[in-house]
């Protein structure tokens, strides 16, 4: 009975997170079929706990009320039982103690840890932040843009087109696009995503840079890579503000492993490919590490160039 009691009790606090989410997304269909279904679940479990407990404590319903109140209010077993003018054994107010105080609290704390091991599991599967796609053609150019994320996009301007993949635009020279759909003008192609499983991103180079030499760093770096001072500036505007204040930073351009979590197929093909995907991590101090070789990219005909990335 008493494995009965915490097993369920534990179930109980598991659905109560599928029920604080289905909550903040009660509006859309999914989130409202969630919020149900959980609080079903919820309250079954606390009839059926309740339930469990008044058959082991061997009491009435009454009883379980009035002695579940005081347990909750942290009064003393001499007090409830004198309270309850011997309506209820020694025994049972033990039971109910066991139940509500003990059991509560290991399964709750079972609950925290599990949740807490759910958090960390996520967070280290990241995801690839603000990736921007830059198409430079020769002429205005009817493209297409195929995104195969190994993940979920959760961000896109213009807006990602599942039946295509990716997005049907027409681009220009001076970089501007025009997407087919809405017929709009964008300065480049935005989206983010979450990975669907951790990357095991090589970090056996790359640099240790001061927070708040991070700027000077990436205006050299990318600079030495080949990028555009507008490339490199809306680049740093964007990462430069989460890094600055690190003690340090651990930084590292992902190569392979960032090409294989995102590919990207455009028509007509590319004379030429830049995809920076910076990987950092922020430290308390100063890591020796191999300095990782930055590889200067040279444009040549219809140019593609993107860049993004993630933090550890």
């Amino acid at each position: 009975m008493k494995t009965s009691v915490m097993v369920k009790r534990f179930a109980q606090h598991i659905f109560i997170l599928p029920l604080v989410i289905g909550l903040s997304f009660i509006f859309i269909p999914i989130g409202l079929v969630v919020f149900v279904i959980s609080l079903s679940v919820v309250l079954f479990l606390k009839h059926s706990i309740s339930n469990d407990i008044m058959k082991d404590a061997e009491i009435n319903k009454d009883l379980f009320i009035r002695i579940r109140k005081m347990v909750s209010k942290r009064v003393t077993k001499e007090d409830i039982i004198n309270d309850l003018s011997g309506a209820c054994d020694e025994k049972s107010v033990d039971k109910m103690i066991y139940y509500f105080r003990d059991t509560s609290m290991t399964s709750l704390t079972t609950t925290l840890i599990a949740f807490a091991i759910l958090l960390v599991i996520l967070m280290a599967t990241g995801g690839a932040e603000k990736p921007v796609i830059y198409l430079y053609p020769e002429k205005e150019t009817d493209v297409l843009v195929e995104l195969d994320y190994q993940g979920k996009i959760i961000a896109d301007y213009p807006d990602y087109d599942e039946e295509i993949g990716g997005w049907s635009v027409t681009a220009y020279p001076d970089g501007k696009v025009v997407d087919k759909r809405d017929g709009k003008e964008y300065e480049y192609i935005f989206w983010e995503g979450e990975f669907n499983k951790k990357v095991n991103w090589d970090l056996s180079t790359g640099f240790a840079v001061k927070g708040e030499d991070t700027r000077e760093f990436l205006q050299n770096k990318l600079s030495l890579m080949g990028m555009t001072p507008k490339e490199y500036n809306e680049f740093i505007v964007y990462w430069y503000p989460r890094m600055k204040n690190n003690p340090y930073n651990l930084i590292h351009f992902a190569g392979k492993e960032y090409v294989d979590s995102a590919p990207l197929n455009i028509t007509p093909k590319p004379d030429s490919v830049l995809r920076v995907f910076m990987v950092y991590k922020p430290l308390n101090h100063k890591v020796d590490i191999v300095e990782q070789e930055i590889i200067p990219f040279e444009r040549k005909g219809f140019t593609v160039v993107e860049w993004g990335g993630t933090e550890l």
